[in-house]
């Protein structure tokens, strides 16, 4: 995925003078305890035009941003020219399964900035239980969203981008820019927080 060449500004919605707000005012994007398993809210649905049984894709700029911008990121998926899926398939709950980048965000939550991180590496650093052949997070995480827009020249004029490639696919990029990690205690585990 080429992002390396613009660079990206994010920008959350205003709201309204006046209006009553419950819960965030940004999309989200939720890590679950349940191995690979994570949670889109109905906002982040709407902005990447997602709905229950297409596709969806996380990415990770690991080496691609600079220290301090964000580094993980959602957007649509689909098929390749090839007719490959491409990205997981969402759940009538919003839900979708994503491996790799669910360890990698497990081990960033405890300062680790690694690409990739095996089940081993998660056990040792406290972050999952063993629950038999199951592995259970012992954080959760809260991952608040902005639109990714980069500014690119088009004949001679600076141009605000918000639809980007990524494998093939024009998509817009919400951009975890935010994030929180609660202790999750698994049930029936006796388990020593972090």
């Amino acid at each position: 995925m080429e992002l390396s060449k613009s660079r990206f500004n994010f920008s959350a919605a205003a709201v309204k003078s006046g209006s009553r707000v419950t819960g965030s005012i940004y999309p989200t994007l939720y890590t679950s305890s349940t191995k690979d398993k994570f949670i889109l809210d109905t906002k982040a649905m709407r902005l990447l035009e997602l709905k229950p049984g297409d596709r969806v894709q996380l990415i990770d700029l690991i080496g691609q941003v600079e220290e301090g911008e964000p580094r993980f990121g959602v957007c649509k998926g689909g098929v390749d020219e090839k007719g490959r899926p491409i990205g997981a398939v969402l759940g009538k709950d919003h839900s979708f399964s994503y491996s790799g980048i669910w360890a990698a965000m497990l081990m960033f939550s405890a300062g680790e900035d690694v690409m990739e991180a095996s089940m081993t590496d998660l056990l040792n650093a406290g972050l999952v239980v063993k629950r038999g052949n199951n592995y259970i997070a012992t954080v959760k995480g809260s991952f608040c969203l902005e639109l990714a827009t980069a500014t690119e020249e088009v004949d001679g004029e600076e141009v605000e981008v918000t639809v980007f490639d990524v494998m093939g696919i024009k998509t817009k990029i919400l951009m975890a820019v935010s994030q929180t990690w609660e202790e999750h205690t698994p049930k029936t585990m006796n388990v020593n927080k972090r």
